[in-house]
């Protein structure tokens, strides 16, 4: 994972009505392009429900915990195995949780 998007654990969850939920950006790079330039850009919008608990449940949503888990994933030589699925020419989170 290069980075996460936005940087400020604070812009990451949304509201919409009564209910919160996440929109953030995950720039990664897998193994077939470890060595080159291009990267992959995952999207976790949970509002349609797709990766609601990769950070965890929006609507308990920690600061430090999130900060946390960002800088555990964009650490030198971390990894994620993650589900994602192609909508509308986008790779966004599936069923995915973080756990560390």
């Amino acid at each position: 994972m290069l980075a996460v998007q936005p940087g400020d654990a604070s812009k990451m969850v949304k509201k919409a009505g009564n209910s919160q939920f996440w929109q953030v950006q995950l720039l990664c790079k897998d193994a077939s392009t470890a060595n080159l330039s291009q990267q992959y850009r995952i999207l976790n919008y949970s509002n349609n429900g797709l990766g609601a608990d990769f950070f965890g449940p929006a609507a308990s949503f920690s600061k430090a915990k999130v900060e946390a888990q960002v800088s555990n994933l964009t650490r030198f030589n971390s990894w994620v195995d993650a589900v994602v699925e192609r909508v509308n020419g986008f790779y966004v989170v599936r069923d995915t949780k973080l756990v560390h």
